[in-house]
């Protein structure tokens, strides 16, 4: 997608110059001063995961800057473990973020500095061929520029078409003299800005924790129900949503449930975010290989959250793709304990959780498929070296089905 107009507005935050580009929708000048003075002299309400700031715009409306987390702020106001130094992960050749404290003049906690990491990941050629390759480089606290780009683009297109819930794109921003380093090769870093219309960023991983909580049903606007009523509505809605993705012909690439946010005042709906990896498919077997591996992702993710609870049962793709392995385990066991304290007569979370998801997805006319299946399969996929439309395979064979491929 190309935008109609594009605004493109610098601003020098002390020693951080960083260019602001808007679309069109966001482009008189009243809108470019207060996302601009916002960014550049409001403290944030908090920080969603390890690089996402939210702050108020007044009026009901939230501003989310994904990749932000370097910008100069007066910490005071923050809690003390905020600069505990936390190394954190770097793999390869990459170095951090070429950004030095004196420079900035504010604290900037390790954990804002350097890779996310690498992680050998699965991916589908045009001839429906799945094969691993090494993942690119990702600093921490910002993102790669492209990526900034790709999700505002394809957030945009997502919101045109009207069927999947996400946050209102408004632009992404470039920080220009803080490339990211990676053998060698800077490469361009910067975020995402989008509106929410809610301050509060409630992943269903976590709202499946802490259903009952009334301090969340009261920020939500919900009525409380019943946890395994919660483990239904949850899952019908996330399935839906990513059906509707897919016949759009988007896949997302890792639709697991921190990526999905609860709607408020919305019976449980949810909104799909994080769409830097998500692509649009023009190619049928490709996109039937992508589909299978965003459902292998969200099904997987149901059965680990039930029956094993270890963060480290999970792909490698997946493991580093979140920001805090200590809090999804500890949201885990708490799902867990619930779960043994509930009665669900005889039928397992596991087993509600993924027959909601598989029912969200497929409607009335969902398979009978076994939650081995769906893991399994791409692993049969991958040893066969085959196209994926080759495979003679159940759950293969439904999604062809449900998508007419």
């Amino acid at each position: 997608m190309v935008f109609s107009r594009q605004l493109k507005h610098t601003r020098t935050l002390g020693h951080f110059p960083v260019t602001i580009t808007l679309n069109d929708q966001f482009s008189r000048s009243d809108s470019v001063d207060l996302i601009c003075s916002t960014l550049e002299e409001r403290v944030p309400l908090y920080f969603s995961g390890q690089r996402c700031p939210v702050f108020d715009l007044g009026e009901g409306s939230y501003l989310r800057a994904k990749g932000w987390a370097y910008r100069r702020i007066d910490y005071k106001r923050w809690h003390k473990t905020e600069f505990k130094d936390k190394i954190p992960r770097s793999f390869g050749e990459d170095e951090p973020l070429e950004v030095r404290r004196g420079n900035i003049r504010r604290p900037l906690p390790k954990r804002f500095m350097g890779a996310s990491g690498h992680y050998i990941g699965r991916q589908v050629d045009e001839r429906g061929i799945l094969y691993e390759e090494k993942s690119e480089p990702r600093p921490y606290g910002a993102m790669v520029l492209g990526r900034a780009k790709q999700e505002h683009e394809i957030a945009q297109k997502v919101l045109d078409l009207g069927k999947v819930a996400t946050d209102t794109p408004v632009g992404h921003f470039t920080f220009d003299r803080l490339p990211f380093k990676s053998n060698g090769v800077n490469i361009p870093c910067g975020g995402y800005l989008c509106l929410s219309s809610t301050p509060y960023d409630i992943r269903a991983i976590e709202f499946l924790a802490y259903c009952e909580n009334s301090d969340l049903i009261k920020k939500l606007g919900l009525n409380s129900i019943d946890f395994p009523e919660t483990i239904i509505a949850v899952g019908v809605s996330m399935g839906k949503t990513l059906r509707n993705l897919h016949n759009d012909r988007i896949t997302h690439f890792c639709p697991h449930p921190d990526n999905f946010k609860i709607l408020p005042r919305s019976a449980y709906h949810v909104s799909l975010v994080d769409l830097d990896n998500a692509s649009e498919n023009n190619n049928s077997e490709q996109f039937l290989g992508r589909m299978v591996l965003d459902l292998e992702t969200l099904f997987d993710y149901g059965i680990l959250m039930f029956s094993k609870g270890d963060i480290y049962d999970l792909p490698e793709k997946n493991r580093v793709d979140f920001d805090n392995h200590l809090r999804y385990k500890r949201l885990l066991e708490d799902i867990s304990r619930k779960t043994k304290e509930t009665n669900l007569d005889n039928l397992s979370a596991e087993y509600l959780l993924f027959s909601s998801l598989q029912f969200g997805y497929f409607g009335i006319n969902s398979p009978a498929l076994s939650p081995r299946e769906v893991v399994y399969t791409p692993k049969i996929w991958f040893k066969s070296n085959k196209p994926v439309s080759k495979l003679d395979n159940t759950f293969i064979n439904s999604l062809r089905a449900a998508h007419k491929l």
